[in-house]
């Protein structure tokens, strides 16, 4: 007996210790969960003011830098355009103006509400009740996400379709511009998905610091989205074929050659089947960098004209206009996932 009180005596400052053991612990599983959103916070921050440097070394300032011969001059539209058809353009952007706002506020509101209120959770687990496996409920949140944003928007992309029918801009039917509708929604719902799946595995494989990965990640998507662009999604909304040889496809690739924008073909995009507008553009970069011409330019302007559009978007291209906005998007979408880790 003597001796099992011995033993319990002489257990009793380790039993102590182990008593004192949770709050050491308490403190370092709270600098555990500290670290990371201080270091995400950081992140954030950085990559937020990242984009804010980019945009103001990008930005051209003074499009035309040093001495003008002449001086400065304000432009003018009536040296070019009528009395009426200067009216005609002010009543357009008049027309145009208020769905496009009114559809950006009511999609931010709808996104707020999703995200800050217990309706976001609802519609997620309403959207996912009957999914068994993982991959099918992300697919089905990203699916229930991305449908409902669509539809608020759909009545002012509506309103502003009818405004380009009105003036002629539009010859794209109904039923034609729903079946765009839902090819944009099934586009926008892949990205989606694989952005939630990898989030997913991201946030079982690393709790604390998954935003990160997403960061990273999400730069990665960004780049990676704008250089398939053309050649994944664009011909899922236009026909396109080669710019027949010729004196015309011979100047624009020679143009290009000259501007120092390397292109690997010049297309001619079927948009007559949904406007009369004329238009040309110069789409990815790299190995997927391409002049597209717009049949309609093709159709209703000289040669010289068709050229001068194009030179218009070479420009566009040689200033890496494209590659600016790609790397702001990747900026501000990995500057994001940090600060989701934050709130």
């Amino acid at each position: 007996m003597s001796g099992e009180r011995g033993e319990n005596t002489a257990d009793a400052p380790a039993r102590a210790d182990r008593a004192e053991d949770p709050r050491p612990r308490t403190a370092q599983a709270d600098r555990g969960r500290t670290r990371p959103r201080t270091a995400a916070a950081i992140a954030s921050v950085a990559l937020f003011a990242a984009v804010g440097v980019v945009l103001a070394v990008t930005t051209p300032w003074n499009p035309l830098p040093g001495r003008v011969p002449g001086g400065h001059t304000a432009p003018d539209p009536a040296l070019d355009f009528t009395p009426a058809e200067i009216e005609r353009s002010r009543a357009f952007d008049a027309a145009l103006a208020p769905p496009a706002y009114a559809g950006l506020l009511v999609g931010l509101a709808l996104v707020l509400v999703l995200g800050l209120t217990p309706l976001g959770a609802r519609l997620l687990d309403r959207a996912t009740a009957r999914a068994p496996w993982w991959p099918l409920r992300t697919a089905a949140a990203a699916l229930a996400l991305t449908a409902a944003v669509r539809l608020a928007g759909l009545p002012f992309d509506a309103w502003s379709e009818s405004v380009l029918h009105r003036y002629g801009l539009s010859t794209q039917s109904w039923p034609s511009w729903l079946t765009d509708q839902l090819k944009s929604l099934g586009v926008t719902w892949v990205i989606w998905t694989v952005a939630l799946a990898l989030l997913y595995l991201l946030m079982r494989r690393f709790p604390r610091w998954w935003w990160t990965g997403a960061a990273a990640g999400g730069f990665l998507l960004v780049v990676g989205a704008s250089f398939v662009y053309p050649v994944a999604v664009e011909p899922l909304f236009n026909r396109f074929h080669s710019l027949p040889a010729g004196p015309l496809r011979s100047e624009l690739l020679a143009m290009a050659e000259r501007d120092g924008v390397p292109v690997t073909d010049v297309l001619v995009a079927d948009a007559s089947r949904r406007t009369t507008a004329l238009n040309a553009y110069v789409s990815g970069f790299g190995s997927t960098r391409r002049i597209v011409v717009y049949d309609t330019l093709l159709k209703s302007a000289p040669p010289e004209q068709v050229a001068s559009i194009v030179a218009h978007e070479l420009g566009h291209a040689d200033n890496d206009d494209v590659l600016h906005g790609t790397l702001i998007g990747a900026l501000a979408v990995s500057g994001g996932s940090a600060c989701c880790t934050c709130c």
